[in-house]
Formats: C-alpha cells, structure tokens, sequence
C-alpha cells in the first residue's frame, strides 16, 4: 500500500515491473493472459496487490503486507489503515507486516509502531575501541569545521574536516572509515524480548555508505538546521537525516550536564596563560542561557561555567522577593546576567561581554550594554556598525583608548601586543596605556590614516587618553 492510487500506479510502472522482468520465473509469469491488473499479478503462485491508502482494504487474505510511507496515507474517516493491513494476515499461521516510512512527527504512525516493538537501532563501530558505541542517528558524535561565505552570506562546513568521534574512547574517524564502520556496524535492539513478535528498527544518515550521503553533507545539513533556522529545515534535517521525528527545540538539565562534562575545563589553568575572560549570552522570552569563557595565550578557548539565569538586572527589592521564594523553596540565591559579569574567574575580572542585541527583550538588553563597563560593539543587522566603540564610563580614558586604537590599527607587533595584555589585566597601567596609544597614533599617521584618527577623536569614540 502506497498513499495514493497514483503513487501505487507509479511504484509499480518504475520499480516492481522492471524487477519482475528481470526475474526469470516471474517473467515467464507475467508474459501469461489475464496475470496483470490494474490493481494486482495473478500468477499461478502468487497473487500480488497493490493500491492507495484513499479506500478501505476488504475481503483480502494476505501471507505478507508491506506499507510505505505510512505517514502520509490519506485513510477514509474513522479507518485506520495499519491496523487495516495487519488483519490482513489473521488467516495465516506465519505472516509478516512491514511498515516502512521516514518519521515525522512523534504522534506519527510509524513512530508509534517503533517505540511498541523492539526499538533496534543501527550502530556504527568504532575502529579504536572496537565497540558499538556510534548510533546512526546522533550527529552530536560528528565534528567539523564551518567558514563564513560573504557572497552567500551564511556559512559553509569545510569540505574534508569532519570527523567522527567515538564518545567512549574519543577516537577520531575520517570519512574514508564509514565503509568499515558500518559494514562492522550491528544493529543493537532495546527490547530484545520483543524481537520475535514485534522487531522495529530505525537508522540515520550516518549508516549510509551513498556519496550524496557523506558526512560533509551530513554536517551542512546539520549547520542549515541550527537554532535560527526554521522549523521546516529543522523538520527536514530530523526526519530525513537522523532518522527520527521532530521535536521542539529545548535544553534538558542532562544535555547542560554533559555539555559541562564534555566541555568545561577539567586542567588547572594558570592566570598567567591566560588572555581575556569572555561572557556570552543569549536572551529567551523569560530567562537568559549564558557561557562564561577563558581565552589562552594558545588561542585555546575553555568553557569555565554555563547555566541560565532568569534576567539581565535585577533591583535590590526585586532581589530580595525572589531570594524569599529560593529560600523558602531550598534552592540557592538568584543570580542575574550582571552577577556573572561582576564575578571573578581564574582570579580575572570579565574582560568581554558577547549578547545577542535583537529579538528577545530588546530593551531590556540595550539597558545593561548602556549600564554595563564593556565597550560597546554594534555588529550584524545593525546601522550603529560603523560606530566601533564607546568610551567606558566606570574604568579610565587610557586604558580603552589604547585597546581601541590597538584594535582599530588591526595587526599589532610584539611589543604592542604584550603591552595591551598587560592592560587587560592590570586597570591601573595609566602611563603605559597612554604610551600604547600615542604609538598607535603615530603609526595611523605614518599609515596616511590621519584623517580617520582625527574623526574617531572628534566623534569622541577614543577617549580623552587619546589627545
């Protein structure tokens, strides 16, 4: 059975046909009168059906029933066609249903015929460890690289650099090791019990050995489907690539537990290794997901902490009334944005905010840039762009205009570059931080750049340290 007479008619004329054709005894069979109908093969063995899912099935006796694509069957009011098909076979001792379709929806038809029987799944084999530790269906496992594209103004996952990775051994797997790892690969069934009565497989893209299928395009499709995407494309990477129905996006406390397991820094770091701490936040209707990050003279970046809180700010009455609650309900104190931002890390002051500007609470999100002691950056989907930065108001002229100037001048020498770590670390390097910036000010004028200096001066972009 087929969603439609017509998908049944072509199914026939394009797949079946050809193949019986090319079958010696079925040929021979099919060259008789009277064993091809519209709607079925009377041969002298085997008498084969095949129709849309529109009219209900009736006075049939079936040994064997295939559906496909039964996610999309069109079935008569108050009929329900699977439950249709599997009577079908009540005549018989031994007989076989197969239901074949991509899921779509948890609530689907074949989903629900998956989660009663035996919940197979299609490992891939690691070839470090040697085990089954790779479902086809979890991309989470693939790794790769992205570039941005400016001409299609989105980005592109680099061709040959992703990677499988083994999430017990951690062993990296390169494309040219899928054919082995599948055809090692086994499928490893949930409920085993239920094998002989009712067996359910399921499978990703990554059992696929198909080129059109490789990982690179795995990986694309897997960026295309991000968070900002829409629903269609996160439908379509679900069902068509993972193998599994869609669900709406949200983060369990386990996923946030093992993104801290599998990435917060796990070594001691010394402060002396390191650049500059880095908050990142994203702001949702009603709370705040943040990161909090240490960039290293390595240009290694490590998770330190992550976590939601419920806003940017908070007053002091506000504070104290959800304190009351957390306290009355054993849960610790609230924290907001601000708080992470005033901490110490490493012994380090936050040295860059990065927070999404549009969207969620707008308003709210300019406020704490224009309370917050971060210079402030406009980027994409923004007029404000050319207006790289604002003068600091709780920490000294010299200390930001020499970081801007640094920033503005783009590549930095040695003697620079350690001049201006040395201020991300230290507010009170005054003097140096003057002499940083008059340096960069005289090589802007040797650069013919005097022009653009003396408009960020007159903007009052640089500072006061900068005259």
């Amino acid at each position: 059975m087929w969603p439609s007479d017509g998908k049944a008619a072509e199914a026939n004329a394009t797949k079946i046909q050809p193949l019986i054709k090319k079958i010696p005894g079925l040929r021979e069979e099919l060259a008789k009168p009277r064993s091809f109908r519209a709607d079925r093969y009377a041969f002298s063995n085997l008498v084969s059906y095949f129709c849309g899912s529109g009219t209900k099935i009736i006075s049939k006796s079936c040994q064997l029933v295939l559906g496909d694509e039964i996610d999309q069957y069109q079935s008569p009011p108050n009929v329900n066609q699977v439950k249709e098909m599997q009577k079908r076979t009540r005549s018989y001792d031994h007989s076989i249903v197969g239901l074949v379709c991509t899921p779509t929806t948890q609530n689907g038809p074949i989903w629900q015929e998956y989660i009663k029987g035996s919940q197979g799944k299609w490992f891939l084999r690691c070839k470090g460890c040697g085990e089954l530790t790779l479902d086809s269906s979890n991309t989470n496992n693939l790794q790769f690289e992205s570039e941005y594209v400016d001409e299609l103004k989105t980005y592109k996952v680099k061709r040959g650099s992703c990677a499988l990775i083994c999430p017990s051994c951690k062993h990296e797997h390169t494309y040219e090791d899928c054919r082995w790892m599948n055809m090692n690969g086994a499928w490893v069934h949930k409920f085993p019990e239920l094998m002989d009565e009712h067996i359910s497989f399921q499978f990703g893209a990554l059992a696929s050995q198909l080129k059109s299928l490789n990982w690179d395009y795995i990986a694309q499709q897997q960026l295309d489907a991000g968070k900002s995407a829409d629903i269609s494309m996160q439908m379509s990477f679900s069902n068509s690539i993972r193998g599994l129905p869609w669900m709406p996006r949200a983060v369990t406390k386990e996923e946030i537990a093992s993104l801290k397991e599998r990435h917060c820094w796990t070594t001691e770091l010394s402060k002396d290794d390191i650049e500059l701490i880095i908050v990142t936040s994203d702001t949702m209707d009603d709370f705040s997901s943040y990161g909090v990050f240490a960039w290293d003279v390595h240009d290694n970046i490590w998770m330190l902490e992550c976590g939601e809180v419920p806003s940017l700010e908070l007053t002091d009455e506000k504070r104290e009334e959800l304190n009351n609650i957390a306290n009355e309900e054993g849960r610790p104190p609230v924290q907001c944005l601000q708080d992470i931002v005033d901490k110490q890390y490493l012994g380090l002051n936050v040295g860059l905010v990065v927070i999404d500007a549009g969207g969620h609470r707008a308003d709210l999100v300019r406020h704490f840039i224009k309370s917050n002691w971060t210079i402030s950056v406009q980027q994409k989907g923004s007029s404000m762009v050319s207006k790289h930065f604002k003068l600091a108001e709780k920490f000294k002229p010299a200390y930001i205009t020499a970081f801007s100037l640094a920033k503005y001048v783009g590549e930095l020498s040695e003697k620079d570059a350690e001049t201006v770590s040395a201020i991300l670390r230290e507010e009170e390097a005054t003097e140096n931080a003057i002499r940083a910036a008059e340096d960069c000010v005289k090589r802007l004028e040797q650069e013919d750049k005097a022009d653009e200096i003396a408009q960020l001066l007159a903007d009052g972009e640089l500072g006061e340290g900068a005259y």
